[in-house]
């Protein structure tokens, strides 16, 4: 079976170039495309591996719509993501799973490509696949092709979001298909594991939605009450597909000048869904059926505004709730709690969560890294050498920690233990020993010198090394892999457009790696 085991933190938590094919030149009534986008920021200095054959460039267009641009003249494959910053939290809570069947619902058809296969069937006539995903604050779509397809499959792909057709009788077949994805993942214990998760949470944090969907919760009466499913689906598109929530990565094999150029003709549509003022959260920006959520609108307001373009071209956290604390999924009274789950397949598990601060706090110091590297590491006299390899007979057969769930208000960190039958049968002893290496961690941060982050500097610049070298010697990635990856990176909070690349691998120098963040975040790991 599976153990899980809340903690309560020791003090409160802050609350935290080509052209368009001739029918994508077209939308409705005739009428001729809109001219291509204007390009309004451009950053060419982005930092990249002195090995990496590739070129970059960042630019911004005229409706807000932020893309990355990848040239690979010796790549036989294109790519491109496509990332909208909002997903199951901005559901209203009573039509659970609007933002997932929305998801669904753009890819069947539009008004230059009317068919509902049109686009997965050109796909896979140029050797490529599509598909697409639903986060908990954001949506994904990508696709890969033949690299000589990529002009064409871009226009048809960029149509999804200036002109979904999103039809009545598509969306009543559309529902059979979420309902079976939720019948799925009923026999899931990953999926088992994270709604126990949600469902046992505060109900008024937005993690405690039920993300999939049903027919139950896309058709039932409380969202009929809202108005027809096909209708729900285009408020929620029109109230949250706004450029400026948009980000766009794209590799082909073009120069960036025409990369750049034919990225302003494909999203041109996107102009006339720009909303002034951009409004946050779930407010509803459109005449169609009112999808006010009180929950998911306060907790949206804070993404919205978590970000300001300054001069320079970089990006600049910042308050975008007024200043209102925003409480992390669990209350002090779910703190420190205990949930049990029989899976459905073979499996035994400890996992112990902790709230502790939003990952972007954690950034520049690099504490949840650190950590991880200590609690995870197998190294003899670690918890997992213990664990494994000492105690007789072995209590556990993996170890790993790190940063499980992110939020835009906290995060969870998390240490799973994979149990041998005697350590599910002693978890609490397990449980104890994984307390055991945090209080040693604790006692080693607070008495470590500045330069090391809180530990000794051999291990801090160790894990800098490596990272660097990570960064500087990488395997060159397949492309749709890169572009999904850029594009969601792209909505981090505080990323500067030329460290699109190199952010994950940099570490702080010795001078500004101060203890302070790592014994902050020990702390929080508590019982």
């Amino acid at each position: 079976g599976f153990v899980f085991a809340r903690a309560a933190p020791a003090r409160a938590l802050r609350r935290c170039g080509g052209k368009l094919p001739r029918a994508a030149a077209r939308l409705s009534g005739g009428a001729a495309a809109p001219a291509a986008a204007a390009t309004t920021r451009v950053v060419d200095d982005i930092v990249s591996a002195a090995l990496d054959r590739r070129s970059y460039r960042w630019v911004e267009l005229d409706s807000g719509l932020r893309a990355l641009l990848i040239s690979d003249a010796n790549s036989d494959k294109a790519a491109a993501a496509l990332e909208v910053k909002t997903g199951h939290f901005d559901d209203p809570a009573d039509v659970a799973g609007l933002a997932h069947f929305t998801e669904h619902m753009m890819f069947l058809g539009t008004e230059s490509f009317p068919d509902e296969r049109s686009f997965k069937d050109f796909i896979g006539r140029h050797g490529g696949s599509s598909n697409a995903f639903t986060g908990m604050e954001s949506t994904g779509y990508h696709f890969g092709v033949n690299a000589n397809a990529l002009p064409e499959a871009l226009g048809r792909f960029a149509s999804f979001f200036a002109e979904p057709l999103l039809r009545e009788d598509s969306a009543r077949r559309e529902m059979q298909a979420v309902h079976s994805e939720f019948q799925r993942n009923l026999q899931s214990d990953q999926r088992r594991i994270f709604q126990l998760l949600k469902s046992t949470c505060d109900p008024a944090h937005p993690f405690s939605k039920f993300s999939t969907g049903s027919l139950e919760t896309l058709g039932g009466a409380a969202a009929a009450a809202r108005g027809a499913p096909h209708e729900l689906v285009r408020s929620f598109f029109e109230t949250h597909y706004e450029p400026r929530r948009m980000t766009l990565c794209v590799l082909g094999q073009q120069p960036l000048d025409e990369l750049e150029e034919l990225v302003g003709k494909s999203f041109a549509g996107l102009a006339r869904l720009v909303r002034s003022p951009l409004t946050a959260g779930a407010e509803a920006l459109s005449a169609g059926p009112a999808l006010e959520d009180a929950s998911a609108g306060a907790f949206s307001a804070e993404k919205a505004g978590s970000e300001r373009a300054l001069g320079d071209g970089s990006v600049q956290s910042g308050s975008g709730h007024g200043g209102a604390a925003l409480a992390g999924p669990f209350t002090a009274a779910q703190r420190g709690g205990l949930l049990t789950m029989e899976p459905v397949r073979e499996a035994r598990m400890l996992r112990l969560l902790w709230e502790v601060e939003k990952e972007e706090a954690y950034v520049q110091s690099r504490a949840t890294r650190l950590a991880s590297a200590v609690l995870g590491s197998e190294v003899e006299g670690s918890l997992h050498w213990l664990l494994t390899r000492h105690l007789r007979p072995p209590l556990a057969t993996s170890v790993s920690a790190g940063v499980s769930y992110s939020f835009s208000d906290s995060s969870l960190f998390s240490v799973a233990v994979s149990l041998t039958p005697e350590g599910l049968a002693r978890h609490e002893e397990v449980s104890e020993l994984v307390y055991g290496a945090i209080h040693l961690l604790r006692e080693t941060a607070a008495a470590a010198p500045s330069g090391g982050g809180g530990l000794p500097p051999h291990v801090r610049a160790e894990r800098a090394t490596m990272a660097r070298l990570a960064f500087e010697f990488a395997d060159e990635a397949e492309p749709l892999g890169v572009v999904k990856a850029l594009a969601s990176r792209m909505h981090t909070p505080g990323l500067a457009p030329s460290q699109i690349l190199s952010r994950p691998y940099s570490w702080p120098d010795e001078a500004r790696a101060h203890p302070a963040p790592l014994r902050e975040l020990l702390e929080l790991l508590t019982p």
